[in-house]
C-alpha cells in the first residue's frame, strides 16, 4: 500500500511539473524537431581513408607511444598525465559499457563502473591487455590500483566481461552459453593475458551491485560476486543517497579522505517492484572539486521521474552534471527522455555503444542526441561527426560541433577510447580525448588513451578549452 502510495505521489508531481513545463516543452520540441531536418539535411560524411595505414586520428598503425612496453597517459604538452586530474576512459567495448575512474592524487585509486558487452568491439582479453598496460607517470597500470568495481544492474551487457577481466583465485570462469557472441577464455594460450601474470589484486578488491546477487545468473557472475564478497545497496531494496550506504561509507575511502574527489550514490534500486532492472541501474555522481560526472548505467522510465522529484526535494541540483554518460547506450523511447536532460544540463555527454549501423537495437538515437542539443547547455567544439539510427533506423550522419562523444562514433571498424579530465583546481574542463584505432575481426591492439597527433606530432595535440571558463 505504502509503495502504491508513494508511486501515486511522484506521478501526480510528474504531472504538475509537466503542466508547468509544458510551454517549454512545445518550444523544446520544435527546436528539436529543427535540429532534426538540419542534421538529416547533411550529406553523409565520406568514408574513412588510410584505414589500412593510419588510425582514424592520423596516428601511424605502428606508432607505439610506451616507456619500457607500459602505455603513458599524456597531458596537453605531451608529458606524462599531471597529478590533479580526475579521468574518465569510456572503453570500446560495444554493446556495452566500461567506465574507467581513475582518481586524481599520484598512482591513484582506480574505479571500474561496469564491464560487458553482447555485441562486441574489444573482447574481454583486449580490455584487460589495456588495463595492465596503461599507466600514470610511469608507475602501477591501471589494473594493479584497482579498488573498486560498481555493476550499475544485472543485465549481461554491463557484467560479463568481469570474471574474464578479473580471474578470482578460487573461480574458474567459462564461456556461459547464453553469450550473444563467442567470447575467448583467458586460458586459452593463443589469445590474452595469462592470469598468473596479470597485476590484478583481488585482496585489494571492493564490489557493489545493484538488486540482489542472485540476479547475477549468467556467465559465472554469481560465483564469482560472492567470491569477491560484493556488496548490494540497501540489502537491494530501494534506496536514496544515504540510504544506500547503510553503516559502509565506503565512497569516502575510494580516492582518500584528504582527495579533492568524491563519489555520491544518488539512488540505487529504484524501481524494484516494477521488474525493469534498467530502473533498477545505480546512478553515481562523481566529483573533483567543482566539477562533476554523472554515469547511469542503463537508467530509465518511471525512476527517472521518481528521482528528478525527489532531488528537488532533498537536494536540489544534484542532478546538474558536467559531464553525463548518456544513459541505456543512447536509446530514446523509455531513457533520456526530455525532462530528465533538461534536469541534468550536460555539458558534455559521451554514449557507450556498438556502432550505430551495427547496433542490434539501433543505439544510438538520433533523438536522444537532439533532445541534448535543445536544452542548449552543451559545450560548442571543433566540428565531428557521430552516427545514429532515426525513427526508422535509418543511419544518420550528425555533423556536430557540440560536445556528444561516442566509442564508436563512425563506422564498426573503428573502436575509440573516449577520455574526459575533470581538474582539481576549478579550472575549465578542456576538450575530450578521443583515440582510434582499427577494430578487426582478428583484434586490434588497444590505443593509447592520450597520443592525439591532430597536428602530426604524436602525443603532442593539446587540448582545445571549451567555450572558456565553467
Amino acid at each position: 500500500m505504502m509503495k502504491a502510495m508513494k508511486r501515486a505521489q511522484t506521478v501526480l508531481v510528474a504531472v504538475v511539473s509537466l503542466m508547468l513545463l509544458a510551454p517549454v516543452a512545445e518550444i523544446r520540441s520544435a527546436s528539436i524537431r529543427t535540429a532534426r531536418q538540419h542534421h538529416q539535411d547533411r550529406r553523409p560524411s565520406p568514408q574513412l581513408s588510410g584505414m589500412n595505414d593510419t588510425n582514424a586520428r592520423g596516428l601511424p598503425a605502428d606508432f607505439d607511444p610506451t616507456v619500457d612496453g607500459q602505455r603513458q597517459l599524456f597531458d596537453e604538452a605531451g608529458n606524462p598525465a599531471v597529478v590533479g586530474e580526475l579521468l574518465l576512459l569510456a572503453l570500446p567495448v560495444g554493446q556495452g559499457d566500461s567506465t574507467v575512474i581513475v582518481c586524481p592524487e599520484h598512482d591513484g585509486n582506480v574505479v571500474i563502473y561496469d564491464m560487458g558487452s553482447t555485441q562486441a568491439a574489444w573482447s574481454a582479453e583486449q580490455v584487460r591487455a589495456y588495463l595492465e598496460t596503461t599507466t600514470l607517470n610511469g608507475e602501477r597500470s591501471l589494473m594493479a590500483r584497482l579498488t573498486t568495481i560498481v555493476i550499475s544492474h544485472a543485465h549481461t551487457d554491463h557484467y560479463n566481461y568481469i570474471p574474464q577481466v578479473f580471474p578470482l583465485s578460487n573461480t574458474a570462469p567459462s564461456r556461459d552459453s547464453h553469450a550473444t557472441l563467442p567470447l575467448k577464455s583467458s586460458q586459452n594460450p593463443k589469445h590474452g593475458v595469462n592470469a598468473s601474470q596479470s597485476a590484478f589484486r583481488p585482496e585489494n578488491l571492493s564490489v557493489f551491485v545493484s538488486g540482489k546477487l542472485e540476479d547475477y545468473a549468467y556467465y559465472d557472475m554469481e560465483e564469482w560476486l560472492r567470491a569477491a564478497g560484493a556488496q548490494t545497496f540497501n540489502n537491494g531494496a530501494e534506496c536514496f543517497m544515504d540510504e544506500c550506504y547503510g553503516d559502509n561509507q565506503w565512497t569516502e575511502r575510494i580516492c582518500g579522505e584528504s582527495s579533492a574527489a568524491g563519489f555520491t550514490v544518488v539512488s540505487a534500486n529504484l524501481g524494484i517492484d516494477s521488474g525493469n532492472k534498467n530502473e533498477q541501474s545505480v546512478v553515481l555522481r562523481v566529483d573533483n572539486a567543482n566539477r562533476n560526472a554523472l554515469l547511469v548505467g542503463d537508467f530509465e522510465g518511471e525512476s527517472q521521474t521518481e528521482l528528478i522529484s525527489r532531488v528537488d526535494l532533498e537536494a536540489p541540483g544534484l542532478l546538474i552534471s558536467d559531464v553525463y554518460k548518456i544513459s541505456h547506450h543512447g536509446a530514446s523511447r523509455l531513457a533520456n527522455d526530455l525532462i530528465w536532460v533538461q534536469a541534468v544540463q550536460a555539458r558534455i555527454a559521451f554514449v557507450s555503444s556498438m556502432y550505430a549501423g551495427e547496433s542490434q537495437y539501433g543505439h544510438p538515437k538520433c533523438e536522444t542526441f537532439y533532445r541534448l542539443l535543445s536544452v542548449g547547455t552543451l559545450y560548442t567544439v571543433p566540428s565531428h561527426t557521430v552516427d545514429c539510427t532515426d525513427e526508422s533506423r535509418t543511419v544518420v550522419h550528425l555533423e556536430l560541433d557540440h560536445a556528444i562523444y561516442s566509442t564508436m562514433p563512425r563506422s564498426a571498424a573503428e573502436a575509440c577510447v573516449v577520455e574526459v579530465a575533470l581538474p582539481s583546481d576549478g579550472s575549465s574542463i578542456q576538450q575530450p580525448s578521443v583515440t582510434c584505432a582499427l577494430n578487426t575481426a582478428s583484434g586490434v591492439e588497444p590505443p593509447t588513451s592520450r597520443s592525439r597527433a591532430a597536428d602530426g606530432a604524436p602525443g603532442r595535440n593539446k587540448y582545445a578549452p571549451l567555450g572558456g571558463v565553467l
